[in-house]
C-alpha cells in the first residue's frame, strides 16, 4: 500500500495498517518533518510515475487537497482502496465507497452509505439508513443517528452528536461536543449544544 500524505493522518493510517498487517511501500506528499516508517517516493508529482495496478489510500486531513489529489488519481485512472480497521463493525448492508477510510472501534449499522474518500475515525457511530457525502470528516467519538444526511465536505469535531433524521449540507462544519437538534444548511461553522452558527463579525 502507498499512502498519499506524509503527515500526522498520515502517520496514524501506517501505524494501523501495519497493525493490521498490510504491507506499505512508501509515502508520497510533501517532504516529510518526521521520521516515516517506509521510505518516501517523492511530491505530490510522483502520482504520475505511478503504475495503474497501485494501492493507494489518500491520508490527508484538508479535505479540499483530499478532493484535490483523488480527481487527480481518476485522471490517472488509479483506483483508490478501502481500509476498514478488523476491530470495526461495518454492517454487510452498509455500502463503501472507494477510498473510505474507517478507524478502529468505529460501527457503521445497516443501510449506510459512505461517498468517497469518507474518513471515520476512531469510536464513531453511524446510525442506520444515513448517508454520509464525499470527502467528509467524522471525527473520534461521534455519534449520528439513523436516517441522517451529510453533504459533501463536511468536518464533524470530537465527539459531536447528532439526533435521528439530521439534514446537515455541504461544507459546514460541526465544533467538537455540539449537540446537533436541528437542520443545518448553510455553509458555515456551528458549535454549542443546540449547535448554532458561528456569526462573523
Amino acid at each position: 500500500m502507498i499512502i498519499i500524505g506524509t503527515g500526522g493522518f498520515a502517520l496514524e493510517l501506517a501505524g494501523l495498517l501495519q497493525s493490521s498487517k498490510i504491507e506499505l511501500t512508501g509515502f508520497i506528499g510533501p517532504q516529510p518533518i518526521k521520521k516515516l516508517p517506509v521510505k518516501w517516493l517523492g511530491s505530490d508529482e510522483y502520482i504520475e510515475e505511478l503504475p495503474l495496478n497501485s494501492d493507494i489510500l489518500i491520508a490527508i486531513g484538508d479535505l479540499k487537497i483530499r478532493l484535490k489529489l483523488a480527481k487527480k488519481l481518476k485522471q490517472k485512472k488509479i483506483s483508490q482502496q478501502t481500509f476498514i480497521h478488523p476491530n470495526s463493525y461495518v454492517s454487510p448492508e452498509a455500502l463503501i465507497s472507494d477510498g473510505v477510510i474507517i478507524y478502529p472501534n468505529v460501527t457503521i449499522h445497516a443501510g449506510v452509505v459512505l461517498k468517497e474518500n469518507v474518513l471515520v475515525n476512531s469510536n464513531a457511530t453511524i446510525g442506520h439508513e444515513t448517508r454520509v457525502g464525499g470527502f467528509s470528516n467524522i471525527g473520534p467519538g461521534v455519534s449520528i443517528g439513523g436516517c441522517c444526511k451529510i453533504g459533501s465536505m463536511v468536518y464533524i469535531g470530537i465527539g459531536v452528536s447528532t439526533i435521528e433524521n439530521i439534514i446537515v449540507g455541504d461544507q459546514v462544519v460541526i465544533g467538537a461536543g455540539a449537540t446537533v437538534v436541528n437542520n443545518v444548511h448553510l455553509k458555515g461553522t456551528y458549535v454549542g449544544s443546540p449547535a448554532k452558527k458561528i456569526e462573523k463579525k
